[in-house]
């Protein structure tokens, strides 16, 4: 079984430092999908891979004091139980959920890391209730670009793919999300594509810094120098660069 690349491990404070900048580049797309399927009052919703939590605090406000949020993570110590948000530790790739059980299932950048996607998407799509909602957020991380021709740029955003697909990931899962729940046999799947492009030192930029500094080791690992990591942050803080982020995709099906 693979590791996680992006495990948090000792470096814990850089990890939330990224959770905490993602959740706020990407909580928006994620609450449309959510408020599209019709989350409401009493629904039964369990969020998978809740990361540092903010959409499963979204969930427990939205259904209120007679519904229920369960958040269940590898590493739960960025969440916190508070009255009807409940947390669990749990490795989707091996820990069984219950059948049936919830109104809502939702996971975030949580498939393209593992191998064993197929079996997790269809362990989610089984704790769905019939008539319930599947949720599934995930990136394109080819679509990363920059508004000028710069070979080391380009050469550290492509050992991103790499790295993630020697682990078993799929860097481009995104735009295969909804043809991936049609397979699982859900119905009515719709979904939407995000992306920006916004200058070097904006949230982008700081997303992609944490996550390369995150995956220093495995980088260098890959054969991308120190110059070059240096290079590659020296552009994400210039304000004459402009950057195209990573694809995310929302996509919703409902179990019939």
């Amino acid at each position: 079984m693979t590791e996680y690349i992006l495990a948090q491990g000792a470096d814990r404070e850089t990890e939330l430092r990224r959770l905490s900048l993602l959740q706020r580049y990407q909580d928006a797309p994620t609450i449309r999908g959510l408020e599209t399927v019709g989350v409401a009052e009493g629904w039964r919703c369990l969020d998978a891979g809740a990361g540092a939590g903010s959409i499963s605090r979204w969930l427990a406000e939205r259904v209120g004091a007679t519904g229920s949020v369960l958040a269940v993570d590898l590493d739960t110590s960025l969440l916190e139980e508070r009255g009807n948000l409940a947390v669990r530790r749990h490795d989707l790739r091996v820990d069984a959920l219950p059948e049936a059980a919830f109104d809502l299932v939702h996971t975030r950048l949580v498939l393209t890391h593992l191998p064993e996607r197929e079996d997790v998407l269809d362990a989610l799509r089984r704790a769905t209730r019939p008539g319930g909602w599947v949720v599934v957020g995930d990136i394109d991380f080819s679509e990363v670009q920059l508004n000028r021709e710069d070979e080391i740029f380009e050469r550290v955003i492509q050992a991103y793919g790499a790295i993630s697909r020697k682990s078993g990931g799929d860097p481009q899962l995104g735009p295969s999300l909804p043809e991936m729940l049609e397979r699982h046999g859900l119905a009515d799947v719709e979904g939407e594509e995000f992306q920006t492009y916004q200058r070097g030192g904006g949230a982008v930029s700081a997303i992609l810094g944490l996550t390369f500094e995150r995956l220093r080791e495995s980088a260098l690992e890959h054969g991308i120098t120190e110059d070059e990591l240096d290079h590659f942050n020296r552009v994400l803080a210039d304000p004459e660069a402009g950057i195209r982020s990573p694809s995310f995709w929302t996509v919703w099906g409902r179990r019939r």
